[in-house]
């Protein structure tokens, strides 16, 4: 297994020194051939706190992504793209905490597939091989329309840390790496009339053939003065999803929007009334090249109060990824800033407004030379810590073990962020 891994080693050395960007190996006038890829090394340290669920050590996790790029065209009417993602992962011990609490997260695993294009060489508890084919799509050109088919990425919405309409595995925001997002197995098609006006429809397999494995959207936009007008409807895993969002400009300052209902596929019999989710984000670009984003989100649907956290971790929503946050009532702010032409730096602080906890993550990135960069970051949890628990309190009186629901109900946790150990990162990455 060791040589897998290696082998992985020595060819991120031999790449590295190569262009900043893919060649252009072929180029008729007709028709043109792109190759390339990107080489990235990921270091994770977690470094939790004194409770029972928590690990008595610290944990490191080392990975070497590599991604080969196909990319061409034929023609004004055909492209297509080809992505081979490889991944070397040496772990000394794993903690799932789920959703935004996981604590060493990339993107890019656990995505369904409709037709099976990975692989996995070796996996142990401390090492493990695996490869995937994360775009394999070709695309078809006439006159204001586009179709895409095949594995491709998929993304709906414009803001960033809460994705109302992004129900196709969004990131989680301790996610490092969102360069790439994972491409799902799909059918797309663009429509475009008037001078902005673009209409799309999606099909994208996300765990089955039925309603409830399928996901099915429609996104239109327009443009109303200085604002752009976007309205979703889709059928997600057979539940209605309808929303609307909006970009634009007050001076100085830019604004996005969105909101999303959600009609749960029980709510009839079960009387569960419709969901909610809403976020308003503003930006601005100030002197010295600092920039800074504000975000405020609603979730209707989240728990009042921290006993009602992990119960919700339960639910298919969070299981596929579609949600992360636990709570109701959030706020972000994230700035980033210039040091110097090789040196730039950012940070952001997410609050639930509910429990007061937070997470904080600041990040220093070097660009080393022109094809590769040097991150250096982390992510920490702050607020209260659960309650401490004994092993004996996962049993009944009789020694029987608790159900799962009972010791969903039963772990005493007092935040959703205060939950969260410390985790740092180092990641270098380089293109060629």
């Amino acid at each position: 297994m060791s040589k897998g891994f290696l082998a992985l080693m020595l060819f991120a050395l031999v790449v590295v020194p190569g262009p900043a960007r893919a060649a252009r190996v072929a180029d008729t006038g007709y028709s043109t051939l792109d190759v390339g890829g990107d080489v990235k090394s990921f270091f994770f340290g977690m470094f939790g706190y004194e409770h029972f669920l928590m690990p008595d050590d610290p944990i490191a996790q080392g990975s070497l992504d590599l991604r080969l790029k196909f990319d061409g065209t034929y023609g004004r009417w055909l492209s297509y793209s080809f992505h081979h993602q490889a991944t070397a992962t040496v772990a000394s011990g794993a903690v799932d905490l789920g959703g935004a609490l996981s604590p060493a997260g990339t993107g890019g695993s656990g995505v369904p597939e409709a037709f099976d294009m990975s692989w996995e060489q070796t996996r142990t508890d401390s090492f493990s091989l695996t490869g995937r084919m994360d775009r394999m799509w070709i695309g078809l050109s006439v006159p204001h329309l586009d179709i895409t088919i095949g594995r491709q990425p998929v993304s709906f919405g414009s803001t960033y840390f809460f994705t109302p309409m992004d129900l196709v595995a969004p990131f989680s925001p301790t996610v490092v790496d969102r360069e790439y997002k994972p491409g799902v197995d799909a059918v797309r098609i663009d429509g475009y009339f008037g001078t902005s006006g673009k209409i799309t429809a999606v099909a994208a397999y996300a765990g089955d053939w039925d309603p409830d494995g399928l996901v099915i959207a429609g996104h239109g936009s327009f443009t109303v003065g200085v604002y752009d007008i976007g309205l979703f409807v889709g059928s997600i895993h057979r539940e209605t999803v309808l929303g609307a969002g909006f970009i634009g400009a007050l001076g100085p300052i830019g604004f996005r929007g969105e909101a999303t209902v959600t009609f749960r596929k029980d709510h009839v019999e079960r009387k569960k009334l419709p969901f909610v989710r809403a976020v308003l984000s503003a930006d601005a670009a100030l002197p010295e090249n600092v920039h800074i984003t504000g975000e405020v989100y609603y979730q209707s649907f989240g728990g009042k109060d921290p006993e009602d956290y992990l119960p919700l971790t339960a639910t298919d929503r969070f299981e596929r990824g579609e949600v992360w946050a636990m709570g109701r009532w959030y706020a972000a702010l994230s700035v980033s800033f210039e040091l110097t032409p090789l040196l730039s730096g950012s940070a952001f602080v997410m609050g639930n407004l509910g429990d007061g906890s937070c997470l904080i993550g600041p990040t220093l990135s070097w660009s080393v030379a022109g094809n590769a960069d040097l991150s250096f970051g982390a992510n920490i949890g702050l607020g209260k810590r659960p309650d401490e628990i004994e092993l004996e309190d996962f049993f009944h009186p009789d020694y029987t073990p608790l159900s799962e629901g009972e010791i969903l109900h039963m772990i005493p946790i007092r935040s959703e962020f205060g939950l969260m150990p410390a985790m740092a990162f180092v990641q270098m990455r380089a293109y060629f």
